[in-house]
């Protein structure tokens, strides 16, 4: 098992390969907050980042798409500038492929209308809040691991100029809370 040592916000965080989070902190809805409630219910190396992504594409609230990427950018596993902003959905690179639940994810990207996190935005109508990752990993794989988080998030062809990559997603517009 890898474990890379990351701080995220302040926080000491392990991340690992393996491991389920407590249901406890999967309510928190801070991604903040709740990097924190990992750290202090698994000592043993819990896989911090990869909980956070999956809460986010759970989709069961409007994603807070804004508060990550500052997270992820403070701690540098993204960059403050997008690479690629298509729509206004900023592409952010991470500083290495990470395997979350089976899926290599190369990129994450969203919009947030409410948090001050640098977006870029394009003209005509918002995308909403929006988070999503980008991998490349074969569709079977990504279908498969869709069934296994949530049948309902949306799959694309990407919009991050990544040759056969694919984009898993979950949006929201203001007002609408669950899907």
């Amino acid at each position: 098992m890898r474990v890379f040592a990351v701080t995220m916000i302040g926080v000491a965080a392990a991340f690992t390969t393996a491991g389920q989070a407590s249901a406890d902190c999967k309510s928190v809805q801070d991604p903040s907050a709740r990097l924190r409630c990992y750290d202090k219910q698994n000592a043993g190396g819990q896989d911090t980042l990869s909980q956070v992504v999956l809460n986010e594409l759970a989709c069961k609230r409007r994603p807070q798409t804004g508060r990550v990427l500052t997270s992820l950018e403070r701690e540098g596993v993204i960059g403050r500038k997008p690479f690629k902003v298509a729509d206004s959905l900023n592409f952010y690179a991470l500083n290495k492929p990470y395997k979350i639940d089976g899926l290599t994810v190369v990129a994450v990207f969203g919009f947030d209308e409410e948090v001050g996190f640098p977006f870029v935005r394009s003209p005509g109508t918002s995308p909403g809040f929006v988070f999503g990752v980008v991998t490349k990993d074969d569709l079977s794989v990504v279908d498969r691991w869709r069934e296994k988080i949530n049948p309902k998030l949306d799959i694309d062809d990407s919009y991050s100029g990544i040759k056969g990559a694919k984009e898993i997603s979950c949006a929201r517009f203001a007002g609408q809370d669950s899907q």
